[in-house]
Formats: structure tokens, C-alpha cells, sequence
């Protein structure tokens, strides 16, 4: 008979072991999904940053181009209005 409790004693200690290690391994997977989903979001958060950075220094570069055509746009058709007087 104490043989038989002992034996269920240590039956539900087992149970009751492998129960909180299962819940313990799902936990950290869980939390390893989630670390890595915020690595991969960060990563892309990050992209987009030098993805808007390079395009910001491209638009003034083009704006400074822009301006610099019309200058000298400019200049080329006064120097011929007053060569024409």
C-alpha cells in the first residue's frame, strides 16, 4: 500500500514537472518570437531611416542642380540680350 502511494506520489511530482517544463519552454519561445519580430521591425524601422535620409540628400543635391542650370540659364540670356543691343 505504501508502495503504491509512493509510486503515485512520484507519478504526479513527474506530471507536475514536465507541466511547468512545457510551460516554461513555450514561454521562451514565445519570447524569443517576440525579440526577434522586434529585431526585424527595428531592422526595417532603420532601413527606412537612410532609405529617407538618402533620398532628402539626393533632392537637395537635385534642388541645388536646379538652381544652378537656371542661373546660368539666366546669365547666358542676359549676356545675349545685351550682346543683341
Amino acid at each position: 500500500m505504501i508502495r503504491k502511494i509512493i509510486v503515485l506520489v512520484v507519478a504526479i511530482a513527474a506530471c507536475i514537472g514536465l507541466g511547468v517544463y512545457i510551460r516554461s519552454y513555450n514561454s521562451n519561445n514565445s519570447f524569443n518570437a517576440q525579440q526577434r519580430f522586434n529585431t526585424i521591425v527595428q531592422a526595417a524601422d532603420e532601413q527606412a531611416q537612410d532609405l529617407l535620409k538618402e533620398t532628402d540628400e539626393k533632392k537637395k543635391k537635385n534642388a541645388q542642380l536646379f538652381i544652378e542650370r537656371k542661373d546660368n540659364l539666366l546669365q547666358q540670356q542676359q549676356k545675349e540680350l545685351f550682346n543683341q543691343q
